[in-house]
């Protein structure tokens, strides 16, 4: 048990900094000038954030045989202000 303990003590202690994550993946973006949203009323609202369905056209350097096919994806739109800092928002 004390070895548990200890675990959990140290996790209390951890903090994972969203928005350096965040950064350190911008390697990963997509340029959102490749994205068509679809018009539909079927999009989801959360708390932080709307998802909707769209069209990612294929990239300048796609690895992909077949570059003019169509991918349809889900895009994540999330809503905050500047001054917000929350965590569980980012993540």
């Amino acid at each position: 048990m004390a070895a548990i303990d200890e675990v959990e003590e140290m996790m209390k202690r951890l903090k994972i900094l969203s928005r350096k994550v965040l950064e350190s993946l911008g390697h990963l973006r997509i340029d959102s000038a490749r994205i068509t949203p679809i018009e539909s009323e079927d999009n989801k609202r959360g708390g932080n954030a709307d998802v909707e369905a769209a069209i990612l056209a294929p990239g300048s350097s796609s690895s992909s045989s077949e570059s003019g096919d169509i991918q349809y994806v889900a895009v994540k739109k999330l809503r905050f202000d500047t001054a917000t800092y929350d965590d569980r928002a980012l993540a």
